[in-house]
């Protein structure tokens, strides 16, 4: 009896053990999946060094969210119940939070990130993108712009609503916007898209003339060598001259064969069971303000601009900034036929879209005097004592570290695949030996194995390299140099571009102010002439 209950007590001991491994492996990939909810889990365990404005509303803000969550519950009365609206997402504490109160406008004290372009690329760079825990719902915790920079991990909305923050603090007229998209956009996938740096700065015309050399002088005196006898070709026979040709093409063709790849084309992809339920996030810029002259939208994952009539996206469910929440009341409407222009302007005839806050500063088109048909927008603002202004915003100020935009991405390297391409950057000062910031690696085929050319860039160099082309299968290297004077040198470098062929030809271009000996042009021929 002893034995048997022995033997039962151990065969519980492993059934429950195995419930256990069970449960932790049925739990890992949710984890995996929900970094994001563990990052804000470990931010919230310390409570007491976290900003009251994280873990407590003010009586204002729970006025507004009273507002919000009473108009949400009419509209799903109303008009449509199954409709997600990301209105009052939780934050990193748990605590209920106004969306539009977690925008945050500012303006970083750095002059290379007050245009958008410059602004986008830095994040898309300088932050990690993750996907939504699940592709078909919206997320249920929006963190604070201030810890998406600490943690330097984001997701399409935290990307977006950071990326609003800063284009509304250096003075656009920015707002994020969330609807469908497809898988590669949502996955952050460029391998189908052209590389963005592959061409190449354009040359002054000057520089584009081809330096000729010299003819020499006409003389009427005939050579010796044309006055000799020329001796007859040996004659061959036209049946063996047609087979050697036949054969040689043969042999070629198989070499040819040989070398190329034959399966060349791009991978397959399987049909997406997600199509058209996609939730993804970006912004938009509306022409008026910064001299923007038509409306556009960034992808603040990649910083790429997008036309709207040209934009991959799919539709568009709701938009909003530190101002209001304007949602689209006809979501199924491709995106070239939404009213884009008419979402935040106080004459909105169609009733397209529905604010959630009465706003305090209306737009109205006006038409421009020179009776050309364009409009402009002009802002009027109007107080009364029975609206309801937004609160301001409960998350803390922007900042980066002082060595932050020197340290521009994520580990100081980073790899993106495009089509037939692919493109290496490097923060500055990363490389010390030889100053190098970026390197794109141009391939033939589509599976990346062929190379065709590597162009590589450099910055703070002392010799003021800025670019070098390779061409590994023609043995050539191509150099651009920079204008300016040698760090520790005494004469300046005129050096303006270098050719070579391995083994075979040099040719030196030199910049036109070289007043030592007016050279321009040097051409070497390996161990022939110069």
């Amino acid at each position: 009896h002893t034995r048997c209950r022995e033997v039962s007590w151990a065969r519980r001991c492993v059934q429950e053990t195995a419930f256990k491994l069970d449960r932790d492996i049925l739990e890992l990939p949710k984890a995996g999946r929900s970094q994001k909810k563990i990052r804000c889990e470990q931010f919230s365990h310390n409570r007491e060094k976290m900003p009251l404005s994280f873990k407590d509303n003010t009586p204002k803000e729970e006025l507004v969210l009273e507002h919000v969550l009473f108009w949400q519950s009419q509209f799903a009365t109303t008009y449509n119940q199954d409709r997600q609206l990301l209105l009052a997402p939780k934050n990193e504490a748990g605590v209920l939070k106004f969306i539009c109160t977690t925008i945050r406008p500012t303006k970083l004290p750095y002059k290379h990130l007050y245009n958008w372009d410059a602004c986008s690329k830095f994040l898309a760079n300088y932050l990690e993108y993750e996907e939504l825990e699940f592709p078909d719902q919206l997320p249920t915790v929006i963190p604070a712009p201030s810890n998406v920079l600490t943690w330097q991990t984001a997701d399409c909305f935290d990307f977006s609503i950071l990326l609003c923050s800063l284009l509304i603090g250096n003075g656009y007229d920015a707002f994020v916007v969330y609807g469908k998209a497809p898988r590669e956009i949502t996955t952050r996938d460029e391998s189908m898209l052209p590389c963005p740096v592959i061409e190449l700065p354009k040359q002054p015309e000057d520089d584009q003339e081809e330096i000729k050399p010299l003819e020499k002088e006409s003389n009427n005196t005939i050579p010796l060598e044309e006055l000799k006898m020329k001796p007859e070709e040996p004659k061959a026979s036209s049946f063996e001259e047609g087979l050697r040709k036949k054969m040689e093409e043969e042999q070629k063709t198989r070499e040819r064969i040989e070398r190329e790849i034959t399966d060349d084309e791009p991978e397959y992809e399987k049909a997406d069971p997600q199509k058209d339920k996609r939730f993804h996030c970006w912004v938009l810029i509306k022409r008026g303000k910064r001299d923007i002259k038509e409306n556009f939208f960034i992808e603040a994952t990649t910083g790429r601009k997008y036309a709207i009539k040209d934009s991959p996206y799919t539709t568009i469910d709701c938009i909003f900034n530190h101002r209001n929440f304007w949602i689209n009341m006809q979501p199924a409407l491709p995106i070239e036929k939404v009213g884009i222009d008419e979402f935040d302007i106080k004459e909105d005839s169609e009733k397209e879209w529905e604010y959630v806050m009465i706003p305090s500063v209306h737009k109205k088109l006006r038409e421009l005097p020179d009776n050309s048909g364009d409009v402009e927008i002009i802002e009027e603002d109007e107080t009364r004592d029975d609206i309801l202004d937004m609160p301001t915003p409960w998350s803390p100020k922007l900042y980066l570290k002082k060595d932050s935009p020197e340290d521009l991405y994520y580990s100081a390297q980073k790899t993106i695949f495009f089509l037939k391409s692919k493109l290496d950057i490097f923060a500055p000062y990363s490389q010390k030996e030889d100053g190098l910031v970026a390197r794109v690696t141009i391939y033939r085929d589509y599976k990346r194995q062929i190379i065709q050319e590597i162009r590589s860039m450099f910055d703070h160099r002392a010799d003021k390299l800025i670019l070098r082309i390779r061409y590994p299968y023609e043995f050539k290297t191509i150099e651009e140099y920079a204008p300016g004077k040698k760090v520790g040198a005494e004469e300046e470098s005129h050096l303006k571009r270098l050719v070579e062929i391995d083994g075979r030809l040099r040719q030196l271009y030199y910049y036109p102010h070289r007043n030592k000996d007016g050279l321009i042009y040097r051409e070497e021929q390996i161990y022939r002439k110069t």
